[in-house]
């Protein structure tokens, strides 16, 4: 599943797939996160493992470090980098079954809505709406079995008459 970051103003594409990630420098790790309860995250890199603290919002994601805060910008939403409006489909990051889906198809959803739920042996993969849109089809129902990289969602941004509604 590529991710799209901003820090100190470069944009960033990550390759992250369930126990392993590509970083922009082509290099490919092995990587695990495990969520502890009070609100830290367990990472582990080839082996060696610190403790972080996350939040996020819709326009950002903070990850401090031995004392450090790293500010990481999301995109802006429902534009692709040549500024056009995005569409398109959403995709499973790993092989599993669908154990919920929140929406149907018509739908209209904002940025970061949760639309469905895949788990493979305890791990669950949220898929979220890449931008504010309009669900157009739903490739799969709660209990279907799917393969990774196999599309699960397709959708469409909202028209501007449609978001002042």
């Amino acid at each position: 599943m590529k991710t799209q970051l901003i820090y100190n103003g470069k944009e960033l594409e990550l390759d992250v797939s369930l126990g392993s990630g590509q970083l922009p420098d082509g290099s490919t790790h092995q990587a695990d996160v495990s969520a502890e309860s009070n609100g830290l995250r367990t990472l582990t890199v080839d082996g060696r493992r610190v403790t972080l603290a996350i939040s996020s919002n819709s326009s950002a994601i903070e990850v401090s470090y031995e004392g450090r805060t790293y500010k990481f910008d999301r995109p802006s939403v429902g534009k692709s980098r040549s500024g056009k409006a995005k569409t398109g489909s959403l995709q499973t990051p790993m092989p599993g079954i669908v154990s919920a889906v929140m929406v149907a198809e018509g739908d209209h959803v904002e940025v970061y809505a949760p639309l469905m739920v895949v788990e493979a042996m305890k791990v669950m993969a949220t898929l979220e709406a890449p931008f504010a849109g309009v669900i157009k089809k739903l490739h799969a129902s709660k209990g279907s079995q799917v393969k990774q990289g196999e599309t699960l969602v397709e959708m469409e941004p909202l028209t501007p008459t449609e978001e002042r509604s």
